[in-house]
């Protein structure tokens, strides 16, 4: 979401400062099993067109994707799917969720277990 001003605020999207915020979910539901979707991929650099504006960018998505891999270790499942493109890269989008819906029905036989029994630090990666 674009950011926008509210009263002497801007706002933006709540990915920027907790990208996977497991903890606001098992405090909102201490009893209930959290599966969590990791879109933060692996970050890599073009060095062949390299401007101070890539290198703005890396450095967000390389912090975006360091504090989601702290935050998934206490979900019950993770899922991550294989999405090459940057999530905000809106013109692929409709490829984006279909990587989701691949990895969510590779997922399902440990949803199962999960929802059938407590299961602790289960990845799987789409």
């Amino acid at each position: 979401f674009p950011p926008f001003k509210y009263k002497k605020s801007i706002l933006i999207d709540g990915s920027f400062s907790d990208s996977l915020p497991i903890d606001i979910a098992r405090e909102l539901f201490p009893n209930d099993k959290i599966i969590a979707v990791n879109l933060e991929t692996d970050c890599k650099i073009n060095y062949k067109h390299y401007t101070l504006l890539h290198m703005l960018n890396y450095s967000i998505n390389l912090q975006l994707q360091e504090m989601a891999k702290s935050s998934q270790k206490s979900a019950d499942l993770v899922i991550i799917p294989l999405v090459r493109e940057g999530k905000w890269d809106f013109k692929h989008m409709r490829k984006i969720i279909k990587e989701g819906r691949i990895a969510a029905q590779k997922a399902l036989p440990d949803v199962r277990k999960l929802l059938a029994k407590k299961k602790e630090g289960v990845i799987v990666n789409g």
